[in-house]
């Protein structure tokens, strides 16, 4: 397995984050934002405290991804808060995916994963995971140079199956070429949430938080 750091698809290499950009005339209304002059007074009757800018216009999530980075100790530019978790598996397939490289993923798992992978048209080498321990050995044959993309879903979605945490560094320590996605929507059910133990691993993204940080008033994904 080669020891190359990950790089984004080529369509994507070259681009830059979107910023809204500066109105090019003077208006009274900008539309960028779904922006509104004034809410309907029955909405605002039924508000305690009207916040006007609040409905008026496309939320921003820093103020969120600035909270969950402070509670897990890492730069906010580390984090992103997407609309559910389906969609930052749909961006981080786009982002290293495209024809000629391939995502690695447990069968059965959850069947969007491999269905964005091919979207983003990659191919899709499926390890066989319906029972028993995490098949560790497999993934790693099954990774090679043009792997850009390890999709590990735990518990794993629909079987329960967990995958412990020394196994997805060992495998992100041995494939530092390719992003290894850490699906860990349903941890509430695994008896321990790795999410801190893989903080430092260069090339794991983690893809959603604990239902009890959602129930603290955080969320991610």
């Amino acid at each position: 397995m080669s020891r190359r750091c990950p790089t984004p698809a080529p369509r994507v290499a070259g681009l830059t984050g979107y910023t809204a950009p500066p109105p090019v005339a003077p208006v009274d209304l900008r539309l960028d934002g779904t922006e509104r002059t004034a809410l309907p007074r029955a909405v605002a009757a039924a508000m305690p405290r009207p916040d006007g800018r609040a409905l008026h216009a496309y939320p921003s999530a820093r103020e969120l991804e600035a909270r969950l980075a402070s509670r897990f100790g890492v730069a906010p530019d580390r984090v992103i808060v997407t609309a559910g978790a389906d969609e930052a598996l749909d961006r981080l397939c786009r982002a290293v995916l495209a024809p000629g490289r391939c995502a690695v993923v447990a069968s059965p798992t959850f069947e969007m994963l491999p269905r964005y992978a091919r979207l983003a048209g990659a191919s899709v080498q499926a390890v066989g995971w319906a029972r028993g321990r995490f098949p560790e050995a497999g993934f790693a044959r099954a990774i090679h140079r043009t792997t850009a993309l390890i999709g590990l879903v735990s518990p794993n979605n629909p079987t329960g199956l967990v995958i412990p945490a020394t196994a997805i560094r060992r495998l992100a320590e041995g494939a530092r070429h390719a992003v290894v996605l850490a699906d860990f929507a349903y941890v509430d059910f695994a008896d321990a949430d790795p999410t801190r133990a893989l903080l430092r691993a260069p090339n794991v993204v983690q893809d959603a938080m604990a239902a009890r940080e959602i129930e603290t008033g955080v969320a991610e994904g």
